[in-house]
């Protein structure tokens, strides 16, 4: 008589994409370059860096560059405004992977031209499929306004994305179809910081409101991950 022996296969199902806000860090210093340091040991993943800037009097300043570690970021989506003063209001998202475990490491974030405030939020994406971003959306006015609206298209469940509303003016942000994990205040302009996991799959229009009306510009940027 032949026994057979069945073992059972265990099938592993993959984890899903997760995102964790970090900490972030703000300056009313002039400067044309800002650093800080992320605390603490940070594990392998994908960060993704949000920046929101203003100079209220000079035009036309820029977002050039960014490292993580020592080691140059992408840029994912990098959007600069006029302001109603005739300044420079600027909303961006940069990342970079990092493959082990690291810390305290460094952020830079280096503009065109010395800028009047800053302030840089930190997120960690795990489990992500690609590195590549999925989509982004931009929005942004020099003038008053009291919104902007960014709508990320073709998302399917279980991705997750970043919003960074950069405010003209020092007034706090209330979100729709994202979660808000920090406020921003710096010497008379102010921002916050979002993040989203989707539960269903399709188009995501993310909206940031201030809460009262902005005279003098709004910016908001967004991106997703799979």
């Amino acid at each position: 008589m032949l026994h057979h022996a069945l073992r059972a296969v265990q099938k592993t199902t993959p984890s899903a994409v997760s995102i964790t806000y970090v900490n972030n860090f703000t300056s009313t210093s002039a400067l044309t370059t800002y650093t800080f340091t992320v605390t603490g040991s940070q594990t392998a993943g994908l960060y993704v860096i949000g920046i929101i800037a203003e100079n209220a009097n000079t035009s036309g300043r820029t977002l050039s560059s960014g490292t993580f570690a020592g080691n140059a970021m992408t840029s994912v989506v990098n959007t600069a405004s006029g302001t109603g003063n005739g300044g420079s209001l600027i909303g961006a998202l940069f990342q970079y992977k990092l493959t082990s475990t690291a810390s305290g490491p460094s952020v830079g974030i280096t503009f065109s031209g010395s800028m009047s405030r800053a302030n840089i939020g930190v997120w960690r994406i795990e489990n992500n499929t690609s590195d590549t971003v999925f989509d982004t959306d931009t929005s942004s006015i020099s003038g008053a306004a009291s919104s902007r609206t960014n709508t990320l298209v073709g998302l399917g469940s279980g991705n997750v994305g970043v919003s960074i509303l950069a405010n003209g003016n020092n007034t706090t942000t209330a979100w729709t179809n994202a979660t808000e994990r920090y406020e921003a205040f710096a010497s008379g302009s102010g921002g916050s910081g979002a993040d989203f996991t989707t539960t269903t799959s399709g188009n995501r229009t993310i909206t940031a409101t201030a809460t009262s009306t902005s005279t003098d510009g709004l910016v908001l940027v967004s991106g997703a991950w799979a």
